[in-house]
């Protein structure tokens, strides 16, 4: 195997034509984290991060490497402000050269 690299974006849904709520767009920001996966327990450390303001996508781009194991972790400055909902829905996509696979943390942990 070989390193891939990849582009990591949070999307938020598009506000066209959601005239009758209070939708808004947040700070979609996330830091990528990465361990190596043969260290028992292994420290993370920060591969990568998109610290944005207000705006519909935030993205970077990584060379993902078989040695590792990655998370993402998203986060907002500003969600569930006045103006925004409790909770603010978006969507993982990502974009590599190869295949990858990903699967979601349990909340509890």
């Amino acid at each position: 195997k070989e390193d891939t690299p990849a582009f990591v974006s949070i999307v938020q849904q598009k506000k066209r034509a959601q005239t009758g709520n209070t939708f808004w767009y947040i700070d979609p920001a996330f830091i990528v984290l990465r361990r190596k996966l043969t260290v028992l327990n292994g420290v993370w450390e920060h591969e990568a991060s998109s610290i944005v303001g207000v705006k519909r996508v935030s993205t970077v781009e990584v060379l993902l490497s078989p040695e590792y194991e990655y998370v993402c972790l998203p986060f907002s400055c500003i969600a569930g402000g006045k103006r925004e909902q409790e909770q603010s829905p978006f969507r993982l996509c990502t974009y590599s050269a190869s295949s990858i696979n990903i699967s979601a943390i349990s909340k509890d942990v």
